[in-house]
């Protein structure tokens, strides 16, 4: 009788996570793979966007991504080959909810809007939004995953997008089409 092996998934895993090195761009990914080992991970949480500029921003992208506004070093395709050889699994982070201002003003049909036109800012700081999931940013999110689904990654960690009800519904133009369509008013 043979046993089923437990995917990688269903084991006790010890994850490092990897946020926001401001030395993204000349970091060695060995010494990262170094850490993981010091500390027993076989897990590593990685992000490969830089986000600590009040978010998202797309010339900060650290894996090659036809949405990138500016080539950047390919961290994620540096470090996987090591990971993998050292036996440790990555999840990549993507941020999908929090966008610095450079980002959102380039996109305005992508705003989250508030009752009365306005569109939604300062989700953490001063110079923030977030874009709205029924508006064509949607299909930019789907294009940013299928560029990092080419690497040989194992997961990817969703942080967004979100609706944040808590400061009213979504106005825009495609969440009011949507809601027409769906109550007929």
């Amino acid at each position: 009788m043979s046993k089923k092996r437990k995917r990688w998934i269903d084991q006790p895993m010890r994850v490092l996570d990897l946020v926001y090195m401001p030395r993204m761009k000349d970091y060695p990914m060995e010494e990262v793979i170094h850490v993981c080992k010091r500390l027993h991970a076989n897990v590593i949480h990685f992000h490969c966007q830089y986000n600590m500029k009040g978010g998202f921003d797309d010339d900060e992208m650290y894996f090659k991504s036809r949405l990138s506004t500016k080539q950047n070093r390919d961290v994620l395709g540096e470090f996987l080959p090591l990971a993998k050889q050292a036996g440790i699994r990555t999840v990549v982070y993507v941020n999908l909810h929090w966008f610095t201002k450079s980002i959102v003003e380039r996109n305005p049909d992508w705003w989250v809007v508030l009752y009365n036109g306005e569109r939604l800012d300062h989700l953490y700081g001063d110079d923030d939004s977030s874009f709205c999931i029924n508006s064509p940013f949607r299909d930019w999110s789907f294009n940013l995953l299928e560029d990092l689904c080419v690497y040989p990654i194992d997961g990817i960690f969703f942080d967004g997008p979100v609706f944040f009800m808590r400061r009213g519904a979504c106005y825009c133009q495609h969440c009011r089409r949507l809601f027409q369509q769906a109550y007929q008013r």
